[in-house]
């Protein structure tokens, strides 16, 4: 497993991280961990299920920063062409992620 990370996935997956880290904080969130469950390669697709533990530091939907942490589980599907994440299909959840901030 480690190696198929580190070979095949790793440019592509931590690269993509690394977007979504930058999207967080965009929205006033600050992704500390990203833990992946689960990673499934075939041909030119893979799917990661993973879980990412954050704070908010920012304001977010009209809520001024209250440094309340919390979990997001997520499934995302990739497709790679010429060495490049040509798509991405993600399902997160949401809902538990906004009640975790706003609860």
């Amino acid at each position: 497993m480690s190696l198929v990370l580190g070979v095949i996935i790793a440019p592509v997956g931590f690269g993509l991280l690394a977007a979504g880290v930058s999207l967080g904080w965009a929205c006033g969130t600050q992704s500390d961990d990203a833990e992946v469950f689960d990673l499934v390669a075939e041909n030119d697709r893979f799917v990661v299920r993973y879980m990412e533990r954050g704070t908010q530091t920012g304001d977010f939907m009209g809520l001024p920063p209250t440094g309340r942490s919390y979990e997001k589980h997520g499934f995302a599907l990739y497709r790679v062409a010429n060495g490049r994440l040509a798509e991405c299909w993600l399902q997160e959840d949401d809902q538990g992620y906004q009640q975790q901030l706003f609860s």
